[in-house]
């Protein structure tokens, strides 16, 4: 294993550089990867899903948590990390929305962030004989009609889900169909990385997970405490 000066020279070089998604289920991660040692620290930025898969799929990050539909897709064989974001029954960010019973949804529109949330989606509806039209972009769903909903994903549910008389959890309805939970992100390695970088990200990333899991009671002050316009966090319940 290398030692701390050496990863830390590895990530000046932007050999070693990860990027997250940047939705709140990130945020312990975030956190624990703020607090290890500065020698340890990767390269690390924050985006949507989609631009999670670009910077892994072009190489230029070496480590990404994106979509886990990624893996099934892509031409590239990557490493898999045995970490991701998971949800057993709810999970709060990844919904269908609208104001009378899916049943009767005519349309729905898709939000891009997440093609694993859109596949799901569509599986769902399929295993539930709907064969609603799907349309990409929500960029009207403030003005959805009877026959018409919306999948929304990330922070924006906070803001967007009390606004609909019919809020369906995607990680719900595929555990009432399957009785499994549902891997909706992976951290993935480009293969074209050094498999010391590959051991090291490794060790970095279960050191950070680790610490923002144990954690959690301060990572939700810090969070609020950077987020202050944003909805408030009461407890821990979120992260499990």
């Amino acid at each position: 294993m290398k030692s701390g000066t050496n990863l830390e020279s590895l990530s000046n070089q932007n050999q070693w550089k990860v990027v997250l998604v940047s939705y709140l289920n990130t945020y312990p991660i975030v956190w624990g990867l703020k607090k290890i040692s500065s020698a340890l620290k990767p390269n690390f930025i924050l985006a949507p899903p989609a631009i999670c898969t670009q910077k892994l799929l072009s190489n230029e990050a070496k480590v990404a948590l994106v979509p886990s539909i990624t893996y099934l897709i892509s031409p590239l064989s990557f490493e898999i990390l045995p970490f991701g974001i998971v949800a057993n029954q709810e999970v709060d960010t990844v919904l269908l929305v609208g104001n009378q019973p899916l049943e009767e949804w005519k349309t729905v529109f898709l939000d891009p962030d997440s093609l694993t949330s859109v596949r799901l989606t569509k599986i769902i509806f399929q295993r539930k004989n709907l064969f609603p039209e799907f349309i990409d972009g929500i960029e009207g769903i403030r003005n959805l009609n009877n026959h018409s909903g919306a999948l929304i994903i990330g922070n924006k549910c906070f803001e967007l889900a009390p606004q609909f008389a019919r809020v369906y959890d995607l990680s719900k309805m595929w555990f009432d169909l399957t009785r499994l939970p549902f891997i909706f992100a992976l951290f993935l390695v480009h293969p074209q990385t050094d498999q010391a970088i590959l051991k090291e990200a490794y060790q970095v990333l279960k050191t950070a997970i680790e610490l923002g899991l144990k954690n959690l009671d301060q990572v939700v002050e810090d969070w609020i405490k950077e987020n202050p316009q944003k909805r408030t966090i009461k407890d821990r319940k979120y992260f499990y």
